[in-house]
């Protein structure tokens, strides 16, 4: 007899044909013959090794909301839960109640009459009216998806519904609020709503649409105009060498450095368009976070994926092992699945769960896991943050190089991890548990709405809108009008004639940092060797103070809603939804189609369009290759029987398949006379061949003389047949 894993026995009793004990655990065990349930363990089944006594428990006898009786239920054998249908009452707070009594044995060792440790608990619920959230196709054919809702007391995001609706000739682009503008689903339902599926119409063209029927024709197909007034984004978020997107279309896109297989494509090249993310079937991403080689994802279920390197368990999959297409984050030990928040670091991870609680992966060298202490071994799954009191929930994290970041519940702001520049804003010394940042001078008692976790600095909005940093300000990246470091937080200085300015985000970067305004302009300070301060230059000198982000060309006034700092990048989403890079772009991190450094803004392109083949009927043509001078994808014609054939356009977006576009091609019968009444050559004798074929060639001498004669462009006749 064996005991289960890490348990000893410490008590032993046997019966006739069975045998109970105690284990080290303080869990009792049986095994042997059960016939009669003497196990304990809720089966007649004999066991040959020790298992689990079942422990009593409370059942539930009945419930009542406001005196009406639950009487649709299902009851989970296992944890004696009720999954019930709530009896229809008018919209109000009820009273409910639940009656139990105590399943096993009494004090006396006798089974417990029902009557024995039995009572009520009484609960709130309230009934409300919720908001409605309705979806229309645009024109598309089909069944709209099924609606879902919202409920004033609390507010919630709604999921994106999947599948995607489908039209042909069409690609979806997301939905739409009835101005037009894209839903963000990342936002809580506040009133009914309808949402309509927007849609673009692609259009491939063809030249010519006629060839031979022996094939060998070149046929050079043309593809849609890249989108790029259209491919429009919700977020952006730029790690150290690439940056990731979430579409308005749903999709998740990623260019770049993917040497660890970042960019979620299923391969390790570099990109410099946008890419589609490989998504998991069925996960549409409503969040992104780019770190260090890494990347997070939040599926609109509220479930985390991650992907690219993952040396220090930065993955939170339980392995080290790099994954180049994005992989489900395993559950906590607690079992916490569903999550809200992430922030992806340099070499690992922070997020909030569902219920607010915080929870880190990934390496801990510097403590900035927060579990209070400091090793070298990946953590390969998620564990809770140790909380400063037993009830912290927390509203934002964020994960910078070697620290972290968060905001708790309360407004208060904390941090953990590695302090040699002060960027946690508590002094000098380290800490591998949550501590307080210190106030501003002469601010007592400060909350805070947003932080951000730099490289070896920290920026952080105050409740009055005010922006502060501290930490290190090499280059001047606190934006203090200095180059010294902070220990604690200190003043974000104002731009220049814009005293008592407001701030709405922040964003730390490697070396340099960005913010927006309250009238949603973008500035930027710090490290500028790049240009990835977006004014218009790149040197060595260091930018101490606020100074605005120069606007788009063509687009006086940009308004912006998002800004995030990477290593040595910026990106930025317009008011209208564009997105837009600046700085290094070594490794196509700027999605611009090259790999030059840029200190001025330019679109993201739209993600290319590939032509991976032509069908004809149902014959294969050769490999599409793309035409440089004429920018069309080439093919060569296979045989086929004279008529018109089908020629299906297979395609993708952003390397990521599309439904196919349909167009007509016409094969003919080479060895038909045009216009010649349309008789077939083997029809004709062979004199009459010989005399058509010697006039051919007399014609088209005559026409090579009276060229050489003439310089007009008068229309000349020429015959000729086919042998």
């Amino acid at each position: 007899m064996t005991p289960p894993t890490g348990v000893t026995f410490t008590q032993i009793s046997t019966g006739g044909w069975y045998s109970l004990a105690i284990g080290s655990d303080g869990h009792t065990y049986s095994w042997g013959d059960n016939r009669f349930g003497q196990l304990g363990d809720g089966t007649t089944n004999d066991h040959s090794k020790p298992g689990p006594v079942l422990m009593p428990r409370y059942v539930i006898d009945g419930v009542t909301f406001d005196g009406a009786s639950v009487t649709r239920k299902t009851v989970n054998p296992a944890t004696g839960a009720w999954d019930m249908h709530v009896p229809t009452h008018a919209p109000g707070a009820v009273t409910v109640t639940v009656a139990y009594h105590l399943d096993g044995l009494d004090v006396n060792g006798n089974i417990a009459n029902p009557r024995y440790q039995s009572g009520t608990v009484t609960l709130r619920y309230t009934y409300a009216t919720p908001y409605t959230v309705s979806f229309q196709l645009g024109g598309a054919p089909g069944t709209p998806p099924a609606s879902q809702y919202s409920y004033p007391d609390d507010p919630q995001p709604i999921n994106w519904p999947v599948p995607d609706p489908v039209w042909a000739g069409h690609w979806f682009d997301g939905w739409a609020k009835p101005d037009g503008s894209p839903w963000d689903f990342t936002q809580p339902v506040r009133n009914d709503l309808t949402l309509t599926a927007t849609w673009r119409t692609p259009r491939f063209t063809m030249t010519p649409t006629r060839g031979p029927d022996t094939g060998g024709a070149a046929i050079h197909v043309t593809p849609p105009n890249p989108p790029d007034d259209g491919i429009t984004y919700m977020q952006v978020s730029a790690g150290y060498t690439h940056s990731l997107a979430i579409g308005t279309d749903g999709n998740a896109y990623s260019w770049g450095d993917n040497q660890h297989g970042q960019l979620g494509d299923g391969t390790t090249a570099n990109r410099n368009l946008p890419v589609r993310v490989h998504a998991p079937n069925g996960a549409r991403f409503t969040s992104v976070s780019a770190g260090n080689g890494f990347s997070l994802a939040i599926s609109s279920d509220g479930r985390l994926y991650s992907w690219g390197s993952n040396s220090n368990g930065q993955l939170g999959d339980g392995a080290a092992t790099d994954r180049a297409t994005p992989v489900p984050v395993n559950p906590a030990a607690d079992g916490t699945a569903t999550w809200k928040t992430i922030s992806a670091g340099y070499y690992h991870s922070l997020a909030l769960s569902s219920d607010g609680h915080a929870y880190s992966w990934g390496s801990n060298a510097n403590g900035q896991l927060g579990n209070g202490g400091t090793d070298a071994n990946p953590h390969t799954t998620p564990s809770r943050v140790t909380d400063p009191s037993g009830t912290t929930t927390w509203t934002s994290v964020s994960a910078g190089g070697y620290h972290s970041l968060a905001i708790s519940g309360d407004g208060h702001a904390y941090s953990w991890g590695a302090n040699q520049y002060g960027q946690l804003g508590s002094g000098t010394n380290p800490h591998t548990t949550p501590a307080p940042v210190s106030d501003p001078a002469g601010k007592p008692n400060t909350t805070w709405t947003s932080v951000s976790a730099g490289q070896y600095h920290s920026l952080a909005i105050s409740g009055d809108g005010h922006a502060y940093s501290w930490g290190s300000n090499n280059n001047g990246r606190l934006g203090d009008n200095t180059t010294t470091d902070r220990t604690t937080p200190t003043p974000v200085s104002d731009p220049t004639g814009k005293p008592n300015t407001t701030w709405t985000s922040v964003s730390a970067g490697g070396a340099h940092s960005l913010a927006i305004s309250g009238d949603h302009h973008a500035y930027s300070w710090g490290w500028n060797t790049y240009g990835q301060l977006g004014n218009g230059s790149s040197d060595s000198n260091p930018h101490t103070t606020p100074a605005p982000v120069s606007d788009p060309a063509g687009k006086p006034n940009t308004t912006w809603t998002s800004v995030s700092a990477g290593g040595a990048h910026s990106l930025a989403i317009s008011g209208d939804h564009h997105a837009y890079s600046w700085g290094w772009n070594a490794y196509g991190q700027l999605g611009d189609g090259a790999t030059t450094n840029r200190g001025t803004l330019a679109p993201v392109h739209a993600p290319a369009i590939t032509v991976t083949g032509v069908t004809l009927d149902q014959t294969n043509a050769p490999d599409p290759t793309w035409n440089t001078t004429n920018n069309t994808w080439d093919i060569t014609t296979p045989p086929h029987p004279e008529g018109q054939a089908t020629a299906t356009i297979h395609w993708t977006l952003g390397g990521s398949p599309q439904t196919d576009y349909p167009l007509t091609y016409e094969y003919y019968d080479i060895r038909t006379l045009p216009k010649a009444g349309g008789t077939p050559a083997h029809q004709l004798a062979g004199a009459t061949l010989l005399a058509l074929t010697t006039l051919a060639a007399l014609t088209f001498t005559g026409h090579q003389l009276a060229t050489k004669h003439h310089h007009t462009n008068q229309p000349t006749t020429t015959t000729t047949s086919s042998k």
